[in-house]
């Protein structure tokens, strides 16, 4: 048996993207399913350039709330129900871009983590990342001997 070359290997990702596997896997029942066919996948991959971008870092927000409510001393209570109420007002309001953007630069909220990026992410080092590859693929059963 030949081994696939990686364009060959690329391909046939692409191609099976194509076909919508998640929703082919909710239709499939329970259950043994044998199968036998033959493909034939024709096209055509481009892959661009490697880059660097910024790292991406998740800033652990939880652990941020949880040492702001620790920094408030005698306010702990207070800071803790105002950080509910703004939890539920955040969660309702999901999906507003615009009034986000405005409630961060209103606050001063935005500038802080624009500080937060210049002095702690910027420094750190810049991700290289696989150039992306396109494609345009079909696929084609060539003999399918499946039963059922």
């Amino acid at each position: 048996m030949a081994k696939l070359t990686d364009v060959q290997i690329a391909a046939i990702e692409a191609g099976l993207r194509s076909l919508e596997i998640g929703e082919a896997k909710e239709r499939i029942r329970p259950g043994d399913h044998g199968f036998d066919f033959n493909i034939n996948i024709k096209g055509f991959l481009k892959k661009g350039e490697d880059y660097s971008k910024p790292p991406t870092t998740s800033t652990p927000w939880l652990a941020v709330i949880g040492l702001f409510v620790r920094r408030s001393g005698i306010q702990r209570e207070l800071a803790m129900e105002l950080i509910r109420d703004a939890m539920i007002e955040a969660s309702n309001a999901k999906g507003d871009k615009k009034a986000e953007k405005l409630l961060l630069e209103e606050t001063g909220v935005g500038s802080a983590i624009e500080a937060y990026k210049k002095d702690v992410i910027a420094k750190l080092p810049k991700t290289i990342c696989q150039g992306p590859i396109t494609s345009t693929v079909n696929v084609t059963i060539i003999e399918d001997e499946t039963e059922g």
